[in-house]
């Protein structure tokens, strides 16, 4: 500890995690006019930001937001769902033998039903930092994930309720993703999800129904530059996860904004949030998912931050990214590690790409080419991430990833570049996994049940 200490990192005995390192008191990377400059916030603006607002979001303006992961609330998103009408009192009259839990720090978990009078007089507290966290846990409800159960009646039902967003593409591929997740929250004043970010590799849609939430959302700061500032300091997840979250959240917010019933936020994956309920009448709120069109802009810029976040959608680049941005599932694989071997790779790929052998690969060689690719594995294209792509989205979303000039296609030089930007870090992301499945499944051999986080 002491040698640690006097190469700059920061050691105490109290508060700290069990590595002696305080993450409240590492030197922090500094990247807030960066930040700024990409979410399109105004220099002289303070931060906390509010986020853009919006009604009657056109397509085109929701495409760029999209491809560029900014966030919006947008006001009149639900104005004729009939999820508008979920409040607290509805949602127990409806399903009350529906089962919600809540969770608190050390593991704490409770139960019960949507239908017992008094489930919302119980709470389990939070100690969070942050003078805007939530001093209590919320309410939890995931009735539908089609990865774990299959649909019921109830679940359609539910689905009834919500739609894709006006402003979304209406398309398959988005209409499924929707029906395969929806999660509901309810709540009491102070109540609300610590900072956190999902394993979701989606659009995030948030829907408030009833009652007020304040948020924040932040950036995952580079866990590389975070050590190479703290020397002696090495992240761990199971460690420091929770704590870098909270204070990303804390003292270095992007944005901070009040949902009020009505409104609906949309946010990219690997965003950092936290939300407190901010009014006396009882939080009722949902959240979707989205696929389309792929936030391929922001992926490529903030692609080393979120990579690094191996507990959050890293492995989305894994298992979900790679396909579209190199045409292949996993990727480079996890040994091409240095420039001259992602050339070799990017040359050897782009043969298959480049069907015709022009130079260039055409959206009609990439529709043929994932054609051949879904036929000799067709799970695949059901098991990305909890989205059912299809072979024209696909397509689409490697165009989207990989033609930098905008003429349709993708060059060799295109896609060389590209190759050589994403590989190495992909190719460690895709060892970081494929060892972590290994040791699982030998845990899984030896009776262990599994040794890795999922």
């Amino acid at each position: 500890a002491a040698t640690a200490a006097a190469r700059g990192a920061v050691v105490v005995d109290d508060d700290a995690d069990d590595d002696g390192i305080d993450v409240w008191k590492l030197r922090w990377p500094d990247d807030r006019d960066e930040l700024r400059e990409w979410f399109g916030i105004d220099a002289a603006a303070a931060l906390p930001a509010e986020p853009r607002r919006a009604t009657r979001l056109s397509s085109a303006e929701y495409e760029w937001y999209a491809r560029r992961g900014v966030p919006v609330v947008v006001g009149d998103v639900m104005d004729e769902w009939p999820a508008r009408r979920w409040t607290c009192d509805t949602l127990a009259q409806q399903w009350p033998e529906a089962r919600v839990e809540l969770f608190g720090e050390d593991s704490v978990h409770v139960s019960a039903r949507l239908g017992e009078a008094d489930y919302l007089a119980t709470h389990v507290p939070l100690n969070l930092s942050s003078r805007v966290a939530p001093r209590l846990g919320s309410w939890y409800w995931f009735p539908i994930n089609v990865q774990q159960h299959p649909l019921t009646r109830q679940n359609h039902r539910l689905l009834r309720g919500v739609r894709v967003p006006y402003f979304a593409p209406q398309s398959v591929v988005n209409r499924m993703t929707l029906a395969n997740r929806l999660e509901l929250f309810t709540g009491v004043r102070g109540s609300g999800a610590p900072p956190h970010s999902d394993q979701v590799c989606q659009w995030i849609f948030s829907g408030q129904t009833a009652g007020a939430k304040l948020w924040r959302l932040a950036m995952w700061p580079d866990l590389e530059r975070l050590a190479a500032l703290n020397p002696g300091f090495e992240y761990d997840d199971d460690r420091h996860r929770d704590d870098v979250a909270d204070r990303a959240a804390t003292e270095f917010p992007l944005f901070e904004f009040t949902q009020r019933a009505g409104d609906m936020v949309f946010f990219p994956p690997g965003m950092i949030h936290m939300t407190r309920v901010d009014a006396d009448v009882c939080s009722a709120s949902f959240s979707l998912q989205v696929a389309e069109p792929v936030p391929t802009e922001y992926l490529r810029h903030f692609r080393d931050r979120l990579a690094q976040d191996r507990d959050g959608c890293a492995s989305c680049f894994h298992q979900y990214w790679n396909v579209m941005n190199y045409g292949d599932g996993l990727g480079p694989g996890p040994n091409v590690t240095d420039a001259a071997s992602a050339d070799e790779y990017a040359r050897d790929m782009f043969e298959r790409l480049d069907r015709d052998a022009d130079g260039a690969a055409s959206r009609a060689e990439l529709v043929e080419h994932y054609q051949y690719w879904a036929s000799w594995q067709p799970y695949t294209l059901g098991d990305l991430g909890d989205t059912p792509w299809t072979i024209a989205s696909l397509a689409d979303n490697f165009l989207a990833f990989n033609d930098r000039d905008g003429d349709g296609r993708v060059s060799l030089a295109e896609w060389r570049r590209a190759a050589r930007e994403w590989t190495p870090r992909m190719a460690a992301t895709s060892r970081f996994f494929l060892e972590r499945h290994a040791q699982e499944a030998a845990d899984d051999d030896d009776g262990g049940g599994g040794g890795g986080k999922k």
